[in-house]
């Protein structure tokens, strides 16, 4: 009886780790299928203003990450986004030579700095919230 019972141990623990293993591989590369659009929303003589959106499905909400990038790059893993949200619907205004108003209706915010600087040169960015 015990070397049945061991048996069928085994056997539901590989059945299990196989299981495991399945799901696992599933759920990364199901990740790795996020819809990305990037957009350039604003720009100046010398920065450009980005916003990438994030949708990976009904299992996560999306995120809006937003830049401020020197005028003609390409956003690298290292950049740091001044504003992360779940909306789309941001209004930007540059109300100086560098600074930036930012609008948008009640949502979550995730990540916002007050000011960024760029090839030496302060950014600052004024959030308004809400409707």
């Amino acid at each position: 009886m015990n070397k049945l019972m061991l048996i069928v141990f085994k056997v539901i623990f590989i059945i299990v780790l196989f299981f495991t293993c399945i799901i696992g591989i599933m759920f990364y590369f199901l990740g790795k299928t996020c819809y990305t659009e990037i957009h350039k929303l604003k720009e100046t003589n010398s920065i450009d203003l980005i916003s990438t959106i994030d949708d990976c499905g009904a299992m996560s909400s999306l995120t809006n990450a937003n830049y401020l990038i020197k005028k003609g790059q390409s956003i690298s893993d290292l950049d740091v986004p001044f504003l992360v949200t779940d909306t789309e619907n941001i209004k930007y205004e540059w109300i100086k030579d560098k600074t930036l108003r930012i609008s948008i209706p009640s949502s979550n915010i995730f990540e916002f700095k007050k000011s960024q600087f760029i090839d030496g040169k302060k950014y600052t960015f004024i959030l308004e919230y809400g409707e």
